[in-house]
């Protein structure tokens, strides 16, 4: 798949293609460890989590909430990618990819000629 290089300069192979990646990357995304935010993975903690408002009994993750980035920076934003456990396509587990700002954010795609459609990334 593709290879996430942080701003420490450690490198993770990732299941997202390499132009996603870039695209990403453009829109200043950061790759975070769940084990840095902590209560990230259970859909029970409602700094994480809320209930959606056509299922009161469906939790998903919130737009607006505060991480910790890999290289110790705090950002406020979504979850725009999520591997809790082992993943095809990568040798990592319990991670995410961070999108600083407000949601959503159109990536334009980089790496694809000119021929190419924008990416959009949809409730998680």
């Amino acid at each position: 798949m593709g290879i996430w290089t942080t701003n420490n300069g450690t490198k993770h192979n990732v299941n997202i293609e390499s132009s996603h990646i870039l695209s990403m990357k453009a829109e200043g995304a950061r790759f975070c460890w769940f084990h840095d935010n902590p209560g990230i993975s259970n859909k029970t903690n409602d700094k994480y989590y809320k209930v959606t408002e056509d299922d009161k009994t469906h939790r998903i993750l919130r737009r607006d909430i505060t991480v910790v980035c890999e290289d110790g920076e705090t950002l406020i934003g979504y979850v725009s990618h999520y591997v809790e456990g082992a993943a095809s396509g990568t040798n990592i587990e319990n991670w995410f990819i961070f999108q600083h700002g407000t949601y959503p954010t159109t990536y334009s795609r980089i790496g694809q000629g000119e021929n190419h459609e924008d990416m959009y990334v949809e409730e998680l």
